[in-house]
Formats: C-alpha cells, structure tokens, sequence
C-alpha cells in the first residue's frame, strides 16, 4: 500500500500543515481573550518610569545643546 519513505512524507506534511493551520497571531492587547499571556508587571508604566529619548540623553550629558 505504502512504502516507508511515503508515509514519513505524509506524516511531515500533515504535521506541517497542522502547524500553519493552527498558527495564530496572539493580541496581546486583548487581556479578556488572553488573559495568560499577560502579566501583572507588564502593565502600563507610570510616566515618570518612562526610559528617555535619545534627545533627552544627549542633552543630559552634554552631547547637544537645548
């Protein structure tokens, strides 16, 4: 019925197009359909724990001038 070599090859391309099949493009912004995929420590930062610009740093040290 099938050689060996055959059905392996079956098997990689059934395997292959369950994994694109079931590949989804997860929104992490969408805490109600994902809610594990969030963490409480990945909220929204305060603004004064915001990292600089790059503007911001050259101007701190002196790099450019306000």
């Amino acid at each position: 019925m099938f050689s060996l070599r055959q059905l392996a090859a079956l098997l990689v391309v059934l395997f292959a197009m369950l994994c694109i099949l079931e590949a989804r493009n997860m929104p992490y912004e969408a805490e109600a359909l994902y809610p594990g995929y969030r963490f409480d420590g990945w909220a929204e930062a305060p603004m004064h724990k915001r990292v600089p610009s790059a503007g911001d740093m050259m101007v701190r040290f002196g790099k450019r001038s306000e």
